[in-house]
């Protein structure tokens, strides 16, 4: 394990840092500081060799949503919709960063995030092509308008993989989830349409549900 500061945001490495051959990174932005927990499921899970840069001291309802929303309900906060500022941070900052201190080049740069972090992993593909493969677990994709974004507007390009996860009770709540089946289906038909390698999975439980695991799971369908 190794820490660096970049992008005003602290990361933390875990798994193959001391690699003598090229592996792939995966960035994860993370709300609790949960990187130990999903590289633990990873290795449990069998994962190869890779290294996860954990992201923390993300302003999770500002850096992860593409554009400004109301307080969706009393107990939580306004998002603040800063997601592009944040993306050129993690580009410009984080990344080359966390490539300087491996020493190997990366054989490939991923993208993962679960709910919010979801959502922004997603809507980096239609920002950035730095990211070759993603993974959205438990993706918010309720978020107002994210769907018909990704259905109108072009990405900056064709992702090699994405992989896409739901609880199965998140899919039967109602308010502002209800069409999250509907608006997950309907991304993963663009892409796929575009060309991309496409795995959806839903998971059993509700959002919170085993999130460190199906995170995980993410992980590993895109280093495979």
């Amino acid at each position: 394990m190794a820490t660096l500061e970049a992008g005003g945001k602290l990361v933390t490495l875990y798994g193959a840092v001391s690699s003598a051959e090229p592996c792939p990174v995966v960035f994860l932005n993370t709300v609790m500081d949960e990187g130990e927990k999903v590289y633990t499921a990873c290795r449990k899970l069998g994962a190869p060799p890779f290294v996860l840069a954990a992201v923390s001291r993300v302003n999770w309802s500002d850096d992860m949503t593409p554009w400004p929303t109301e307080a969706l309900a009393k107990w939580e906060s306004r998002c603040g919709g800063m997601a592009d500022l944040y993306l050129s941070k993690l580009e410009n900052e984080i990344v080359p960063a966390v490539c300087d201190a491996l020493p190997f080049t990366p054989s490939g740069l991923y993208l993962a995030g679960y709910s919010l972090g979801g959502l922004f992993a997603l809507y980096a593909l239609w920002k950035t092509t730095l990211f070759t493969r993603v993974a959205s677990a438990s993706g918010s994709l309720w978020y107002p308008d994210f769907a018909e974004y990704c259905l109108t507007e072009a990405p900056a390009g064709v992702p090699e993989r994405v992989y896409l996860s739901l609880g199965s009770k998140e899919t039967k709540s109602r308010g502002r989830t209800a069409d999250l089946m509907d608006n997950t289906t309907a991304v993963a038909g663009r892409l796929r349409d575009l060309g991309a390698e496409v795995v959806f999975e839903e998971n059993p439980g509700g959002h919170t549900h085993e999130a460190d695991r199906r995170m995980a799971k993410g992980i590993i369908a895109l280093l495979k």
